[in-house]
């Protein structure tokens, strides 16, 4: 479970509220039946204090309760570099999927354009979705040179590799 609070916004924004992303124990329903060999998992929002990534375009945005991600797909050889654990952005690349998704209308996320008093589901494109990965790994962090290479380094492969998970919905 994490807990993201912020006390400002900076300028890549802030996170407020819980989540947990629960690995789904099913063979089939991890995707390991499928032949992907991909650990799927079940996003769990906290009711009472949801999660949110706060935008510095001033909207909010939440990864839907129930869906269903894989944390970014990190290809395993990169997941035993410091910094590329999957649980080290898991709030971030839960958004992010829930981007990529096709569960609900493909490439959707919710969003509030008024302080989190109404919600609705827009579309999204795939640059936006990426930039917003970025944004969303260096909010409410200390930015270090370490950690910059590190928001670059994914949204780097995300730009470059993340075209065929778009353009096929798999996620």
């Amino acid at each position: 479970m994490s807990t993201k609070v912020a006390t400002s916004t900076n300028k890549y924004g802030h996170w407020t509220g819980t989540g947990a992303s629960d690995p789904l124990t099913d063979l089939e329903q991890s995707g390991y039946g499928l032949g992907t060999r991909t650990r799927w998992y079940q996003f769990v929002q906290h009711v009472a204090t949801p999660l949110t990534y706060q935008h510095p375009n001033g909207c909010w945005y939440q990864p839907l309760n129930g869906l269903f991600h894989n944390f970014g797909s990190i290809p395993r050889l990169a997941q035993v570099i410091p910094g590329f654990e999957k649980d080290r952005h898991a709030d971030e690349y839960t958004l992010h999927d829930q981007c990529y998704s096709s569960q609900y209308p493909a490439h959707t996320v919710l969003v509030s354009r008024d302080c989190g008093q109404t919600w609705r589901r827009e579309k999204v494109t795939r640059p936006f979705a990426d930039r917003m990965l970025y944004l969303s790994i260096l909010a409410d962090e200390e930015i270090t040179p370490a950690l910059l290479w590190r928001a670059r380094a994914i949204y780097a492969s995300v730009a470059i590799g993340g075209w065929r998970s778009w353009k096929n919905k798999e996620m």
